[in-house]
């Protein structure tokens, strides 16, 4: 008997553990031609470390954009809420997105991070949004880096806020770079004047 007791207690606490994945189709054709699939993960999951993710699939059944939500994981220093992820109709990743929570952003002074990939999955585009982080005693609200074709940084442009912009005259800083060293910097006036 004491074998049986075992066993089905057993049993039971595996079924949490199988049962850990729960899909669900919202939308049977969406924007991309095909449908719209949400998965919710148990607390348990070890696998994917995600609370829930929703995927967007095309006609041909090529995942076009998947959103997860709150990380699970002890590695989640970041405190990241939401991952975008976008694909191209071949299924190549070229924009990502993470958003971090409140707390977390103001500690670190930005809320938001969008990289975009080349067609051979190369970074080719950074955008960052500041929660009016002071950098230089100027304070920025988005900051630009752009990348060659082989992934090297050789541009940087930083967006003053509004009332810095009015402050100081000038709404935009640019770096330019070469083998890893800043080699001209400009700062852009409305009218296109550089400084």
């Amino acid at each position: 008997m004491k074998i049986y007791l075992i066993l089905a207690c057993f049993c039971f606490l595996s079924l949490d553990f199988v049962q850990a994945i729960e899909k669900k189709v919202i939308d049977r054709v969406n924007k991309y031609g095909g449908p719209t699939v949400t998965t919710v993960y148990h607390r348990n999951d070890k696998e994917y470390k995600l609370k829930e993710k929703t995927e967007y699939f095309d006609n041909s059944g090529i995942m076009r954009r998947m959103e997860g939500y709150r990380l699970l994981n002890q590695y989640n220093d970041l405190k990241i809420e939401k991952v975008i992820e976008d694909y191209a109709s071949n299924g190549i990743l070229y924009r990502s997105e993470i958003n971090i929570n409140e707390e977390k952003a103001n500690q670190l002074g930005y809320h938001k991070v969008i990289t975009f990939y080349n067609m051979d999955g190369i970074k080719s585009r950074k955008e960052v949004y500041y929660n009016h982080s002071e950098f230089d005693k100027m304070v920025y609200w988005k900051s630009i880096d752009i990348f060659s074709v082989v992934g090297k940084k050789i541009r940087s442009e930083y967006y003053l806020t509004p009332e810095d912009a009015e402050k100081t005259g000038y709404y935009k800083l640019v770096s330019y770079y070469e083998k890893g060293e800043v080699i001209k910097q400009e700062m852009l006036a409305k009218e296109g004047i550089v400084y």
